[in-house]
């Protein structure tokens, strides 16, 4: 589960970069392994009701967890604006990996890995 990989970092309320590397690692790991399914459940969420709270359910989760940590790492952002920053953070990195690794093959996922550490990096390190 994408959400079990990123937890024990989340948690911790400090992450160093190639801690958050290694969770993008196992991000790009996880959809690569099951980009068919989560490419079905994207779509679907794209044109049904209950998929789409589904999975936003399931992006705001994951984006809940985040935003614990990221209120650790930047205490000067109020809980509205790290809920916000949070959610961008995953819903990019969701959008970043569905439209990436459809288009490329392995080859391109350390390239996906820098990408997801260093934009997340830079945002929690303003």
């Amino acid at each position: 589960c994408i959400r079990d990989r990123a937890m024990p970092a989340l948690q911790a309320g400090t992450i160093t970069r190639s801690e958050m590397s290694q969770v993008a690692s196992g991000l790009v790991a996880v959809y690569r392994a099951n980009r068919g399914v989560l490419d079905g459940i994207i779509e679907l969420a794209e044109y049904d009701d209950e998929a789409r709270q589904a999975w936003h359910e399931t992006v705001h989760g994951i984006a809940a967890a985040f935003q614990i940590a990221m209120q650790h790492w930047r205490p000067e952002l109020t809980e509205s604006k790290a809920i916000q920053l949070s959610r961008m953070i995953v819903w990019a990195g969701e959008r970043y990996l569905h439209q990436e690794l459809a288009d490329s093959g392995a080859d391109n996922d350390q390239a996906v890995v820098w990408t997801m550490t260093e934009m997340a990096w830079q945002l929690m390190n303003d």
